[in-house]
Protein backbone atom coordinates (compact mmCIF):
# COMPACT_ATOMS: atom_id res chain seq x y z
CA UNK A 1 0.00 0.00 0.00
CA UNK A 2 2.74 1.96 1.02
CA UNK A 3 4.44 1.98 -3.04
CA UNK A 4 0.95 2.43 -4.12
CA UNK A 5 0.25 5.50 -2.42
CA UNK A 6 3.94 6.66 -3.23
CA UNK A 7 3.03 5.91 -6.70
CA UNK A 8 -0.20 8.30 -7.07
CA UNK A 9 1.73 11.38 -5.28
CA UNK A 10 4.51 10.79 -8.15
CA UNK A 11 2.10 11.41 -10.46
CA UNK A 12 0.51 14.45 -8.46
CA UNK A 13 -2.26 12.85 -7.49
CA UNK A 14 -4.24 14.26 -4.49
CA UNK A 15 -4.51 11.24 -2.16
CA UNK A 16 -6.77 11.16 1.42
CA UNK A 17 -5.42 8.69 3.52
CA UNK A 18 -8.21 7.19 6.36
CA UNK A 19 -6.01 5.16 8.64
CA UNK A 20 -5.75 5.11 12.53
CA UNK A 21 -8.29 3.58 15.22
CA UNK A 22 -11.60 4.53 14.62
CA UNK A 23 -11.92 7.51 16.33
CA UNK A 24 -9.26 8.83 14.05
CA UNK A 25 -10.23 7.55 11.05
CA UNK A 26 -13.67 9.23 11.73
CA UNK A 27 -12.23 12.74 11.82
CA UNK A 28 -10.42 11.95 8.64
CA UNK A 29 -13.76 11.15 7.07
CA UNK A 30 -14.97 14.32 8.13
CA UNK A 31 -12.18 16.30 6.31
CA UNK A 32 -12.30 14.18 3.25
CA UNK A 33 -16.38 15.26 3.05
CA UNK A 34 -15.54 18.37 2.70
CA UNK A 35 -13.10 18.36 0.24
CA UNK A 36 -14.73 18.25 -2.68
CA UNK A 37 -14.47 16.12 -5.90
CA UNK A 38 -13.38 12.38 -5.13
CA UNK A 39 -12.05 10.14 -8.27
CA UNK A 40 -12.44 6.92 -6.32
CA UNK A 41 -11.94 5.00 -3.22
CA UNK A 42 -8.88 1.98 -2.62
CA UNK A 43 -9.36 0.84 0.82
CA UNK A 44 -7.53 -2.25 2.58
CA UNK A 45 -9.05 -4.71 4.82
CA UNK A 46 -7.26 -6.04 8.25
CA UNK A 47 -6.95 -9.53 8.48
CA UNK A 48 -9.37 -9.02 11.66
CA UNK A 49 -13.13 -7.54 11.27
CA UNK A 50 -12.63 -4.00 10.47
CA UNK A 51 -14.97 -3.23 13.42
CA UNK A 52 -12.62 -4.84 15.92
CA UNK A 53 -8.88 -3.43 14.40
CA UNK A 54 -9.15 -0.41 17.34
CA UNK A 55 -5.76 -1.66 19.36
CA UNK A 56 -8.21 -2.82 22.14
CA UNK A 57 -10.78 -4.58 19.71
CA UNK A 58 -13.65 -3.33 20.96
CA UNK A 59 -16.44 -2.43 18.52
CA UNK A 60 -16.82 1.34 18.65
CA UNK A 61 -18.28 2.14 15.19
CA UNK A 62 -18.74 -1.70 13.67
CA UNK A 63 -20.95 0.55 10.68
CA UNK A 64 -18.53 3.57 10.43
CA UNK A 65 -16.50 3.20 7.04
CA UNK A 66 -18.81 1.55 5.21
CA UNK A 67 -21.45 3.82 5.84
CA UNK A 68 -19.09 6.11 4.45
CA UNK A 69 -18.54 3.77 1.41
CA UNK A 70 -22.56 3.60 0.67
CA UNK A 71 -22.91 7.57 0.49
CA UNK A 72 -19.47 7.50 -1.77
CA UNK A 73 -21.58 4.85 -3.87
CA UNK A 74 -24.53 6.50 -4.19
CA UNK A 75 -22.42 9.67 -5.31
CA UNK A 76 -20.97 7.81 -8.21
CA UNK A 77 -17.95 7.22 -7.07
CA UNK A 78 -16.37 3.91 -7.31
CA UNK A 79 -15.47 2.40 -4.42
CA UNK A 80 -13.05 -0.92 -4.35
CA UNK A 81 -11.75 -2.74 -1.42
CA UNK A 82 -8.81 -5.13 -1.28
CA UNK A 83 -10.06 -8.01 1.22
CA UNK A 84 -6.55 -10.04 2.63
CA UNK A 85 -7.30 -13.11 4.14
CA UNK A 86 -10.07 -16.01 4.20
CA UNK A 87 -8.33 -17.92 7.47
CA UNK A 88 -11.12 -17.90 8.93
CA UNK A 89 -13.39 -19.61 7.24
CA UNK A 90 -11.14 -22.59 7.32
CA UNK A 91 -11.19 -25.22 9.80
CA UNK A 92 -7.88 -24.46 10.90
CA UNK A 93 -9.03 -21.23 12.35
CA UNK A 94 -10.89 -22.76 15.44
CA UNK A 95 -7.86 -24.71 16.44
CA UNK A 96 -5.77 -22.08 16.76
CA UNK A 97 -8.64 -18.68 18.28
CA UNK A 98 -9.98 -19.92 21.38
CA UNK A 99 -13.91 -20.34 21.68
CA UNK A 100 -14.80 -16.59 23.43
CA UNK A 101 -12.43 -15.02 21.38
CA UNK A 102 -13.88 -16.82 17.98
CA UNK A 103 -17.51 -15.94 18.28
CA UNK A 104 -17.45 -13.12 18.07
CA UNK A 105 -15.31 -12.38 15.50
CA UNK A 106 -16.86 -14.85 13.28
CA UNK A 107 -20.21 -12.75 13.94
CA UNK A 108 -17.79 -9.07 12.83
CA UNK A 109 -16.52 -11.14 10.24
CA UNK A 110 -19.94 -12.49 9.12
CA UNK A 111 -21.49 -8.54 9.28
CA UNK A 112 -18.38 -7.19 7.23
CA UNK A 113 -18.81 -9.88 4.71
CA UNK A 114 -22.79 -8.71 4.38
CA UNK A 115 -21.54 -4.99 4.64
CA UNK A 116 -18.81 -5.27 1.21
CA UNK A 117 -21.57 -7.24 -0.77
CA UNK A 118 -24.09 -4.00 -0.17
CA UNK A 119 -21.70 -0.79 0.08
CA UNK A 120 -18.18 -1.98 -2.50
CA UNK A 121 -18.44 -2.08 -6.52
CA UNK A 122 -15.00 -3.94 -6.69
CA UNK A 123 -13.34 -6.32 -4.55
CA UNK A 124 -9.19 -7.51 -5.08
CA UNK A 125 -7.98 -10.45 -3.77
CA UNK A 126 -4.24 -11.78 -3.44
CA UNK A 127 -5.12 -14.16 -5.75
CA UNK A 128 -8.66 -15.58 -7.88
CA UNK A 129 -8.34 -18.81 -6.41
CA UNK A 130 -9.86 -17.21 -3.43
CA UNK A 131 -12.74 -16.29 -4.78
CA UNK A 132 -14.56 -20.04 -4.81
CA UNK A 133 -13.84 -19.77 -0.55
CA UNK A 134 -16.03 -16.21 -0.50
CA UNK A 135 -19.40 -16.78 -1.87
CA UNK A 136 -20.34 -13.88 -0.07
CA UNK A 137 -19.36 -11.82 -2.58
CA UNK A 138 -19.57 -13.87 -5.55
CA UNK A 139 -21.96 -12.13 -8.36
CA UNK A 140 -22.84 -9.49 -5.84
CA UNK A 141 -19.48 -7.21 -7.15
CA UNK A 142 -16.78 -7.24 -9.76
CA UNK A 143 -13.97 -9.52 -8.21
CA UNK A 144 -10.37 -9.55 -9.90
CA UNK A 145 -6.95 -10.45 -8.66
CA UNK A 146 -4.27 -7.94 -7.19
CA UNK A 147 -1.05 -9.69 -6.09
CA UNK A 148 1.25 -8.47 -3.77
CA UNK A 149 4.40 -6.46 -5.82
CA UNK A 150 7.51 -5.96 -4.94
CA UNK A 151 10.38 -3.29 -5.53
CA UNK A 152 12.92 -4.04 -8.42
CA UNK A 153 16.33 -3.95 -7.43
CA UNK A 154 19.67 -4.41 -9.46
CA UNK A 155 22.46 -6.84 -8.27
CA UNK A 156 25.55 -7.46 -9.54
CA UNK A 157 26.56 -10.62 -8.96
CA UNK A 158 29.87 -11.35 -10.32
CA UNK A 159 31.24 -14.73 -11.07
CA UNK A 160 32.26 -15.82 -7.84
CA UNK A 161 33.37 -19.78 -6.09
CA UNK A 162 32.38 -20.91 -2.70
CA UNK A 163 29.14 -22.53 -1.81
CA UNK A 164 25.52 -21.97 -3.30
CA UNK A 165 23.62 -19.73 -0.51
CA UNK A 166 19.94 -20.15 0.47
CA UNK A 167 17.87 -18.41 1.77
CA UNK A 168 14.55 -18.93 3.26
CA UNK A 169 12.04 -16.47 5.27
CA UNK A 170 9.06 -17.59 7.41
CA UNK A 171 7.33 -19.84 9.84
CA UNK A 172 9.39 -22.39 11.44
CA UNK A 173 6.79 -24.72 13.45
CA UNK A 174 3.75 -26.24 13.92
CA UNK A 175 1.80 -28.63 11.04
CA UNK A 176 2.28 -25.65 8.11
CA UNK A 177 5.60 -25.04 8.61
CA UNK A 178 7.46 -28.00 9.66
CA UNK A 179 10.90 -27.26 7.92
CA UNK A 180 12.62 -30.38 9.95
CA UNK A 181 12.64 -32.20 6.39
CA UNK A 182 14.45 -28.89 5.10
CA UNK A 183 17.28 -28.59 7.37
CA UNK A 184 17.86 -32.07 7.44
CA UNK A 185 18.20 -32.05 3.05
CA UNK A 186 20.64 -29.04 4.07
CA UNK A 187 23.09 -30.59 6.61
CA UNK A 188 23.48 -33.68 4.12
CA UNK A 189 24.50 -31.68 0.65
CA UNK A 190 28.09 -30.33 0.46
CA UNK A 191 28.65 -27.21 -0.92
CA UNK A 192 25.59 -25.29 0.75
CA UNK A 193 24.61 -22.82 3.49
CA UNK A 194 21.51 -21.96 4.56
CA UNK A 195 20.38 -18.94 6.47
CA UNK A 196 17.54 -19.07 7.97
CA UNK A 197 15.44 -16.46 9.13
CA UNK A 198 12.43 -16.15 11.23
CA UNK A 199 10.88 -14.62 14.56
CA UNK A 200 12.99 -15.02 17.81
CA UNK A 201 10.00 -16.32 19.55
CA UNK A 202 9.01 -19.03 17.31
CA UNK A 203 12.82 -20.37 17.09
CA UNK A 204 13.52 -20.81 20.53
CA UNK A 205 10.07 -22.98 20.77
CA UNK A 206 11.52 -25.25 18.11
CA UNK A 207 15.35 -25.10 18.37
CA UNK A 208 16.21 -28.00 20.91
CA UNK A 209 13.94 -30.19 18.68
CA UNK A 210 16.89 -29.41 15.66
CA UNK A 211 19.92 -29.69 17.80
CA UNK A 212 23.21 -28.16 16.29
CA UNK A 213 23.16 -27.74 12.55
CA UNK A 214 24.97 -28.11 9.94
CA UNK A 215 25.37 -25.24 7.05
CA UNK A 216 22.72 -22.77 8.89
CA UNK A 217 22.61 -19.96 9.94
CA UNK A 218 19.84 -18.42 12.35
CA UNK A 219 18.73 -14.54 12.26
CA UNK A 220 15.88 -12.81 13.05
CA UNK A 221 15.36 -9.97 10.58
CA UNK A 222 12.28 -8.29 9.49
CA UNK A 223 11.75 -5.15 6.75
CA UNK A 224 14.77 -3.43 5.10
CA UNK A 225 16.74 -5.85 7.33
CA UNK A 226 16.20 -8.53 4.90
CA UNK A 227 17.84 -7.01 1.93
CA UNK A 228 21.02 -7.55 2.78
CA UNK A 229 19.86 -11.65 2.68
CA UNK A 230 18.02 -11.39 -0.70
CA UNK A 231 20.80 -9.85 -2.24
CA UNK A 232 23.86 -12.08 -1.17
CA UNK A 233 21.71 -15.56 -1.36
CA UNK A 234 21.55 -17.27 -4.60
CA UNK A 235 17.88 -19.14 -4.04
CA UNK A 236 15.32 -18.27 -1.97
CA UNK A 237 13.21 -20.92 -0.73
CA UNK A 238 9.57 -21.52 0.28
CA UNK A 239 8.46 -24.40 2.52
CA UNK A 240 5.58 -25.59 4.05
CA UNK A 241 3.09 -28.18 3.74
CA UNK A 242 0.69 -27.55 1.48
CA UNK A 243 -3.56 -27.69 2.17
CA UNK A 244 -6.48 -26.17 0.71
CA UNK A 245 -5.92 -22.72 2.34
CA UNK A 246 -2.30 -22.53 1.68
CA UNK A 247 -3.11 -23.28 -2.49
CA UNK A 248 -4.17 -19.88 -2.77
CA UNK A 249 -2.55 -17.50 -0.27
CA UNK A 250 -0.07 -15.63 -1.52
CA UNK A 251 2.26 -14.29 0.80
CA UNK A 252 4.04 -11.06 0.61
CA UNK A 253 7.35 -12.99 0.63
CA UNK A 254 6.88 -14.91 -2.57
CA UNK A 255 6.80 -11.44 -4.78
CA UNK A 256 9.35 -10.32 -2.67
CA UNK A 257 12.04 -12.72 -3.93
Amino acid sequence: PWNMLKAFLDLNVCVYVVDGDSRRRNEKWRLINRSGSILGVYSELSTMPTALSDPDHLPRAPFQDFRHFSNLRRAGIPVTAFYRDVYWRFPHYSKVVPLHKRLPALTFYGLEAWQIARHVNHVFLPSMRMKEHIPFIRDKAEVSALPPGGVVREVNRPNRSGPLRLFYVGGVGGQQYDIYPMLRAVEAVNGVELTLCCRQPEWIQVRDKFGELRNVKIVHHSGRQLDQHYRSADVFLMWRNMNEYLRFAMPVKLPEA
